[in-house]
């Protein structure tokens, strides 16, 4: 396999899987999810016909703002980068985008599941049942997925101080989307970032790495689908705590009705969802 690929064959693969997965839709810059979980959530709490249907504003507000995801692996700026390591800073920024975004949906899935499980919003201030919650979203027979996700956007790419700010001398990153053969030793990765950087910063170590590795785009989205199909069977399982879930956040939309694409949107560029591609 050629090691200097283009970008594009990653970002437009993992776009395609990340559309067919939610069942969303993209016309031109704009994003439809009518037919996504959320959409299906809002009408399984009022499945009858009725003059109103009060409005459940967790998911349309979910479902706009996840949208975010869409919108960064739909940029095409960078696709004929490779991972040629004069390339690597501008596309662990462009990486760093979607993780951010990521840990922000995998917040909103710990805390939805914390709500529907005890019945009020500010059970999200329990860390204990935030943590039920994130064990519930580990992937079947995995432990501690969710959270090595976490500790490694918040030591990565978000608080930063303490953490990737005090052994950065420069240090090389290793995309698992790349052909290239990873490093032996010396680096940070998912699964060892946050004990190696504890151990950096209270210098119980002074062999600092020498790389990040950069886990592939659709590992987290893998991971992020599988969310959504948590929240779906959670909800689908329990029926009156959807019910009760739901009448938290019930009220009357402002808007009177969907806002559909204008003809000329869907004239352009439609992306067609051929389906998920193994490339994790």
């Amino acid at each position: 396999m050629n090691e200097y690929f283009p970008f594009f064959d990653i970002r437009k693969p993992a776009l395609e899987y990340w559309l067919k997965e939610t069942k969303r839709e993209r016309f031109g810059d704009s994003e439809l999810f009518v037919g996504a979980l959320e959409c299906q959530w809002q009408f399984r709490f009022h499945p009858k016909a009725q003059e109103s249907i009060p409005h459940v504003s967790v998911f349309c507000s979910m479902g706009n703002w996840n949208s975010n995801i869409g919108d960064l692996l739909d940029d095409r700026r960078f696709d004929g980068l490779t991972f040629h390591p004069d390339n690597a800073e501008l596309l662990f920024r462009y990486y760093t985008r979607i993780f951010l975004i990521a840990s922000e949906i995998f917040t909103d899935f710990q805390d939805i599941l914390t709500v529907l499980r005890n019945g009020h919003v500010d059970a999200v201030k329990n860390r204990s049942e935030n943590e039920k919650s994130r064990h519930e979203l580990n992937p079947s027979g995995e432990f501690n997925i969710i959270q090595n996700l976490f500790d490694y956007i918040n030591t990565i790419c978000k608080h930063k101080t303490r953490n990737i700010h005090v052994c950065n001398h420069h240090l090389n990153y290793h995309f698992e989307d790349s052909a290239f053969s990873r490093p032996d030793t010396n680096f940070l990765s998912l699964q060892n970032v946050d004990q190696k950087l504890a151990k950096i910063r209270t210098s119980q170590s002074d062999i600092l790495p020498t790389h990040i590795i950069v886990p592939k785009l659709c590992y987290v989205l893998q991971i992020l689908i599988h969310g959504y199909q948590i929240l779906d069977r959670s909800f689908r399982n329990n029926p009156d705590q959807f019910n009760s879930f739901c009448k938290i956040y019930e009220g009357e939309s402002v808007r009177n009705q969907v806002l559909l694409p204008s003809p000329e949107q869907q004239s352009k560029s439609t992306i067609e969802c051929p389906g998920p591609r193994n490339i994790v």
